[in-house]
């Protein structure tokens, strides 16, 4: 008879970066794979505060966030977003909240640069045949 097995912890990916970076591809790619993915680029992820300065940011609800990671026990996990609260989540943010979960991958920047220059998202040129 073998020795119980320790339980063994599932990686979370969180695919971060600014708009048009493919974070949204690579979720679809992931997806496609058999893997668990969420984009939280909605509503149900995020929620609008007030600033100190009185400027609006659209940041992770806490709660939310917290119990998708630490509700995911069964296979791989990939997350993606970018705001301003994330950090409140990574393993050495000092947050009551943070979660030593998360697994980090970046891209150097001359390929995130030829990525998004191959975007489909990338913004067309302005047509001439209309008046300005």
């Amino acid at each position: 008879m073998s020795p119980p097995r320790a339980r063994q912890t599932m990686p979370k990916v969180l695919i971060t970066g600014m708009s048009g970076t493919g974070k949204s591809s690579a979720l679809r790619a992931l997806a496609a794979r058999g893997h668990r993915t969420v984009d939280t680029d909605t509503d149900e992820w995020n929620r609008w505060v007030r600033l100190p300065d009185g400027a609006r940011d659209w940041v992770w609800r806490e709660e939310a966030i917290g119990h998708l990671l630490t509700g995911h026990d069964e296979g791989a996990l990939f997350v993606a977003g970018c705001r301003s609260n994330q950090g409140l989540f990574y393993p050495d943010s000092g947050s009551a909240r943070s979660y030593g979960g998360w697994r980090s991958s970046s891209r150097p920047h001359r390929r995130r640069r030829a990525r998004v220059g191959r975007s489909q998202y990338r913004p067309r040129p302005a047509r001439r045949d209309r008046p300005l």
